[in-house]
Parts: C-alpha cells; structure tokens; sequence
C-alpha cells in the first residue's frame, strides 16, 4: 500500500500565528521595559501555542474507496444507523477529538462538497442530533454520497471550514481547523465495510475507518459523463 501526502502546510497552524506574534511581541516588549525575569513567563506561553497549533505533516493511504479518519480522537458510535441528513440506512463513525488532540480536520475521501446543511432534513424523535451541528455532503466520482457531520466539542465551537459547495476536495487533505476541539461522524451508504471499533484511537487522514462497497464495478468517468449531479 502506497501512500500520499494529506496536505502542504507548515509544522504550525495558520490559525496559531496571530496568538504566536502576540506572544512573541508581549514577550520582547516585557524584557526590554521590566527584564529577562518578568518576560520569562512568555516563553512556556509560546511553547504551549506551538504545541496547541501544531499541525504535523500526515500522510494517507492510497486506497480510493477508504474512508479516512477526520480527526485525531477517540471513536465514540460505530456501527448501522439512520442518516438524519439524508433519511437513509446508514454505517456511522463517530470520533471525538480532545482538547490536546491536532485540531486539524481532514476530508475523509474525495469528492464534490454537494450540499451543506446546519439543520437535519430527516431527523426523528429517536435520534440525537448534537445542537448547532454542520453536515456535509460529499460525492465521489463514482456516486457515492458521504455525510461529514461536524458539530461543537466539550470546549465551545470555534471552526474554520475553508471549502465551500461547488469545491472538489481531496483524500485526506486538511479542510477545517477547530480552535476547541469537536465531534465529527461520517454516514456512508449501509452497505460499507466498517474498519474500526468502539473505543479505538485514530490518526486524522492515516487510520481507514471504512471502506466504500460496490457490488459491480463502477467507472468514474462513465458517471461523470451521465451528468448526474442531484443529492
């Protein structure tokens, strides 16, 4: 199994570099007015930043029907559901990243940001959708449609989404930042392979969750040419 770079990015996230200059800046003007003592403290300050911003370079399996991991975090729900975004039968995993987990969001697959939602189309009295929730729906080449649920961590919501409906996004490429934290759930078609457990620890954009199922094969570009692009 080959694998490829999830994204470009330096080592520190674009969202860290303001709290970092700040720091830097208060830090250097404390130690030219008041001295080395009283600027100290802006040094475990600045070191706590980088570690809270960093963004490490991940790489993804080459594998056109995995599901990657979205974030780093822990896998919370998985297994058969019912899609309140889309009102089908549905395999669901849901991870929740920590607070000291990389707060990076990859894409889990790639494909065509289709739809974005904030209230679900079909939910039931059943079930629990988490309040202020973001869903996502994203289409493969091949026509299968997966939902990116992305909703507010223990610590507040703070996310910075950089794609847009109409965007294409790629396998494991970076498309969000949480400041805070957040729970994110992906709902694949029934039929998908589940390759995780309750309770498991993943890796954003390296560990496979699931596995996209097709009974007969299907071409890409023969259902790019059908031009069926409805949700």
């Amino acid at each position: 199994m080959t694998r490829v770079p999830s994204a470009q990015h330096p080592l520190v996230a674009r969202e860290g570099y303001g709290a970092l200059l700040v720091t830097t800046v208060v830090g250097i003007v404390l130690y030219l007015i008041l001295g080395a003592a009283v600027a100290m403290p802006a040094v475990p300050a600045f070191l706590f930043l980088c570690f809270h911003f960093r963004d490490p370079h991940r790489d993804s399996p080459s594998l056109p029907l995995a599901l990657v991991a979205p974030v780093d975090g822990i896998v919370t729900d998985v297994g058969p559901c019912r899609d309140p975004w889309l009102g089908r039968d549905a395999q669901s995993v849901a991870i929740a990243m920590g607070l000291f987990d990389v707060h990076s969001l990859f894409s889990p697959l790639e494909g065509k940001i289709i739809e974005q939602w904030s209230e679900p189309r079909h939910a039931d009295s059943s079930q629990a959708v988490p309040r202020r929730a973001i869903a996502y729906l994203v289409r493969t080449d091949e026509g299968d449609d997966v939902v990116l649920q992305i909703s507010a961590g223990q610590f507040g919501r703070s996310l910075r989404f950089t794609y847009q409906p109409g965007e294409r996004v790629g396998h494991g490429r970076r498309i969000a930042y949480a400041k805070l934290g957040c729970h994110v759930t992906i709902f694949a078609a029934a039929g998908t392979q589940l390759n995780c457990s309750l309770g498991e620890r993943v890796s954003a954009a390296a560990t496979v969750i699931a596995t996209l199922v097709h009974n007969t094969p299907v071409s890409a570009i023969s259902h790019a040419e059908s031009g069926t692009d409805n949700v």
